[in-house]
């Protein structure tokens, strides 16, 4: 059967019949129809669905409080960030939202799932944002490092390479660090 919260997010809480006054579950015809008066099969009127919209518009989700949470001799954070595994081979990050001690995985994690194992996240694995790539222009110079060193040459964009002066091409996914050469103006 269905409930006002179906209808109001079927209708995206836009009440999509003007001069009707309720919705009812029609199986005969497949959907939702709007009528006049109450019957039976009526699922709600445009008041309960208007009250409801008003009061999921209002609505703010609370945070729970950081908990601390001993387990097994170990302080947790409850809603801190972890990394979570089975058994110990492969283990990936989420929120703790929950320790049930006693069970044999009792590390809850956000992702709907628990774990046998819990640690904190090495902050030095995480590593740091890096700005996007240069966007390279076809043939403006660019200064570049490549297996064997540190180059300077001439952005093709048909060959998808570099050109150095010396005749040499380099294949643009064999180089790193690139930097765009600008002219000085005095």
């Amino acid at each position: 059967m269905k409930t006002i919260i179906d209808v109001v997010n079927y209708f995206e809480a836009e009440w999509p019949a003007a001069g009707k006054t309720t919705v009812y579950d029609n199986a005969l015809l497949n959907g939702y129809h709007f009528g006049g008066c109450i019957t039976n099969d009526t699922i709600c009127t445009a008041s309960e669905f208007n009250s409801l919209v008003t009061e999921l518009s209002n609505w703010q989700p609370t945070l729970p409080k950081a908990e601390t949470v001993e387990h097994e001799g170990k302080l947790y954070k409850i809603n801190d960030i972890y990394e979570f595994s089975l058994s110990g081979n492969c283990w990936s990050a989420g929120r703790l939202i929950a320790i049930n001690s006693g069970d044999n995985f009792p590390f809850e994690s956000d992702d709907d799932d628990s774990y046998a194992l819990c640690r904190e996240i090495d902050k030095a694995c995480i590593g740091t944002i890096t700005p996007a790539p240069t966007k390279l222009i076809d043939g403006e110079a660019y200064k570049f490092e490549y297996i064997a060193g540190k180059f300077i040459g001439i952005y093709c964009e048909k060959e998808n390479e570099f050109h150095l002066s010396h005749g040499r091409l380099i294949k643009l996914n064999l180089c790193t660090n690139i930097t765009r050469l600008v002219t000085e103006v005095k």
